[in-house]
């Protein structure tokens, strides 16, 4: 399911999901034990939407991964 976010990512950089896939995509890489990536992923996705939702979630999974 990596590639597979992945790849939305890649084809679709101006959907409305596009935060949701980069957060998963974070998740994803962190359980396959990818921290540099998860880290990277999630990173963007805080730095792109600082009003999600999601970041507080995403701040702790980063402070997770450190």
């Amino acid at each position: 399911s990596s590639e597979a976010f992945g790849d939305f990512i890649e084809k679709y950089s101006s959907s409305s999901l596009l935060p949701n896939a980069l957060f998963s995509k974070g998740i994803c890489d962190a359980v396959l034990g990818n921290k540099d990536q998860a880290k990277s992923h999630i990173k963007l996705f805080i730095e792109s939407n600082p009003s999600h939702p999601l970041v507080a979630d995403a701040k702790q999974m980063l402070n997770e991964l450190n």
